[in-house]
């Protein structure tokens, strides 16, 4: 609407006019294994004393960053093409990556893109290859923001998964639950993302500014006055 002052003090508006912009659709899916039928995590560990065993169906994902190293790996399937929930090429607007520690002992962690692939029924490490977080003393969520490397797989369709990794901390064992956790099954690795639903751009309302007349203009009372906006 248009409001236009008088010089006795009063005012008139102008009818609306309306501007309707359609809207792609935001939509939020949290993928974890057994949450809404969804099968397609997987995950495992690398033990660098026991380098040619394979930790896949472990209950637990184990850490330790010097010593007998032990490093955590672990992969969503996310898109169509490889059998996720969500429509190839979509735009991403936020990715989070969560692991539940249930252990003690205070540490930082990155994850890092994987950059060749792996099978979690027979990788070992001696087959092996963002941001970082810290996670507390005492039992909780690691919490990784992992947007960019999920909007490139929907890109380039590279998905290898990510490898938890050591930033700081001391050299205590920590344990995270993995996705066969039998105890409690919302405590399994998820991997939460926002995206836009088509691989168009997001549509936003439009900022309006009125062009002329200008601000402070006078005209003769009844005259027709025209509005010209940008928009």
């Amino acid at each position: 609407t248009a409001v236009a002052l008088f010089t006795d003090g009063s005012s008139a508006e102008s009818s609306a006019i309306n501007v309707v912009v359609s809207s792609d659709t935001i939509e939020t899916l949290n993928l974890q294994n057994g949450l809404n039928e969804y099968t397609g995590a997987i995950d495992t560990y690398l033990d660098e004393f026991a380098s040619t065993s394979n930790a896949s169906g472990s209950f637990t994902l184990f850490s330790r960053p010097t010593g007998s190293r032990l490093v955590p790996l672990v992969r969503f399937k996310i898109f169509e093409s490889e059998g996720g929930p969500i429509p190839d090429g979509a735009l991403i607007r936020k990715a989070k990556l969560s692991l539940n520690k249930y252990s003690v002992y205070d540490h930082v962690y990155g994850a890092h893109r994987i950059l060749s692939d792996w099978n979690g029924s027979s990788v070992t490490w001696l087959q092996k290859e963002s941001g970082s977080l810290e996670v507390e003393w005492n039992p909780g969520w690691l919490e990784i923001d992992v947007t960019s490397g999920v909007q490139d797989i929907s890109t380039n369709g590279q998905n290898f998964g990510w490898k938890l990794v050591s930033k700081g901390g001391n050299n205590n064992l920590v344990r995270f639950s993995s996705s066969e956790f039998t105890d409690d099954p919302l405590l399994r690795p998820s991997l939460e993302i926002e995206y836009v639903s088509s691989s168009g751009p997001i549509n936003f309302p439009p900022a309006v500014s009125l062009a002329s007349p200008s601000a402070g203009s006078e005209f003769a009372e009844g005259a027709a006055i025209l509005l010209t906006v940008n928009a």
